[in-house]
């Protein structure tokens, strides 16, 4: 059950970063357009931002699953995913299962 929720939240968080991440690509005078931040509940959240500037939840780190506390997964996540959008290989998220772990990958094509 867990994991249609999960595919299900991912499934539309693809649909909206994907929708993000196709365009022109920020100057280094830009904001960051994937960043970590804290939902209104206070739960770390990865966050992509429009070109209007709105902010879009992608990923929220609820449970500590692995030695990272939410925070800092957020922040390494929210980091790898803007390196991606600048390097121009993130135009899509998707999601699978790696060393029986869940993990969100970043996708071109």
């Amino acid at each position: 059950m867990k994991l249609k929720l999960f595919a299900s939240l991912l499934a539309a968080s693809t649909l909206a970063v994907g929708a993000l991440a196709i365009g022109s690509h920020p100057s280094s005078a830009q904001m960051d357009t994937y960043f970590c931040g804290k939902s209104k509940d206070g739960v770390p959240t990865t966050y992509a931002r429009t070109a209007t500037g709105k902010r879009v939840a992608v990923i929220r780190w609820q449970q500590r699953t692995s030695k990272l506390t939410p925070e800092a997964r957020c922040q390494t996540v929210s980091a790898k995913f803007q390196k991606a959008y600048e390097e121009g290989l993130l135009n899509y998220l998707t999601w699978g299962i790696q060393d029986g772990q869940k993990v969100v990958c970043s996708v071109r094509q």
